[in-house]
C-alpha cells in the first residue's frame, strides 16, 4: 500500500486492469517492479506510448522513487527527452559496443564522435579542417568558409567535426554598428524555413558553401526583421560558440 500511496494509486487498488487509464497502467507496472524491493530496476522505453503531460508527471514520480529508496534505473531509451529527464549518467550504444560514457552535461557538451553528436541531438554538425592555429584562436575551413573557434593544440591540416549551437547564431540588423563580439565568423545566406514556436523561434538558413545553419531565438527578438522564407540574412556565430570536437571523429563514419 505504500508503494500505491507514493505513486498516488491507493484510489484504484481495487480496479481491473480494464478500468485504467495508460497512464494508471504504467504507474501500477512501476510499483509492481518496486514491490521485490530490486537491487536495481531496468526500464525498456517505459513512457513511450504516453502523451506529454502523463509521460512527465511519470519522470516525476520515477526520480523521487529513486531517490528515496536509492536504487539504481537502468533506463533504456530511444527518445533523448527521457534520457534527460530522469537520468543523470548517459551510455551511448551502436551495435551493441558503448561508445560513450559520461554525466549528461558532459557527453551533451562534448560527444566523442559524430554518432554521439547525433545521439544527442547536437544541430550544425560540420566537417572541417584547421587552416591556421594560433594562441588566440584555431581558424577551420568549413568547405570553403573560414570560421574560428578557440584555442587548441592541433595543426594545420587536421580533420574536425565541429559544431554550433543554434541559439549561439545571432542575425545581425542590416546597417547597424557591430559590437566586438558579433564581428568575427559572419557569413551571409538565404532562409529556408521559419517554424515560429512558443519559446523559440526557428530558422533553416542556406549557406554559400552548400552546408545549412539551423538558428533559434527569441520570439523578442528581431521582430523588426522580415525573417521569412527568401530573405536574405547576414549571420555572426561567437568563436566561443563553435565546438571542436575529438579530432579523430571527423574520420568515423
Amino acid at each position: 500500500m505504500e508503494l500505491l500511496r507514493g505513486l498516488g494509486l491507493t484510489h484504484l487498488a481495487d480496479r481491473y486492469p480494464h478500468e485504467l487509464s495508460g497512464g494508471q497502467q504504467q504507474r501500477i507496472a512501476l510499483a509492481r517492479a518496486l514491490a521485490p524491493d530490486p537491487r536495481l530496476l531496468l526500464l525498456d522505453e517505459p513512457f513511450s506510448a504516453l502523451d506529454i503531460a502523463v509521460r512527465e508527471d511519470l519522470q516525476r514520480d520515477l526520480r523521487r522513487l529513486q531517490a528515496a529508496r536509492r536504487l539504481p534505473v537502468l533506463y533504456v531509451t530511444h527518445r533523448l527527452e527521457d534520457a534527460f529527464a530522469v537520468g543523470h549518467r548517459l551510455a551511448v550504444m551502436r551495435e551493441g559496443v558503448v561508445e560513450q560514457v559520461g554525466s549528461i552535461e558532459e557527453v551533451a557538451r562534448l560527444p566523442s564522435n559524430r554518432h554521439v553528436a547525433r545521439i544527442v541531438g547536437l544541430r550544425n554538425l560540420f566537417q572541417a579542417r584547421v587552416s591556421a592555429s594560433t594562441v588566440e584562436a584555431l581558424v577551420l575551413d568549413w568547405e570553403g568558409l573560414r570560421l574560428e573557434a578557440p584555442a587548441a593544440p592541433l595543426p594545420p591540416g587536421t580533420p574536425v567535426t565541429a559544431y554550433i549551437r543554434p541559439e549561439e547564431v545571432k542575425v545581425l540588423y542590416p546597417g547597424r554598428p557591430l559590437s566586438e563580439a558579433v564581428r568575427r565568423n559572419r557569413v551571409e545566406g538565404r532562409i529556408l524555413e521559419r517554424r515560429p514556436r512558443a519559446h523559440q523561434h526557428w530558422l533553416l538558413v542556406a549557406l554559400p558553401n552548400g552546408g545549412e545553419m539551423e538558428v533559434s531565438f527569441s520570439p523578442r527578438l528581431y521582430s523588426a526583421l522580415p525573417l521569412q522564407p527568401g530573405s536574405v540574412v547576414e549571420l555572426s556565430i561567437r568563436p566561443e560558440g563553435v565546438v571542436v570536437l575529438n579530432p579523430h571523429a571527423a574520420e568515423e563514419p
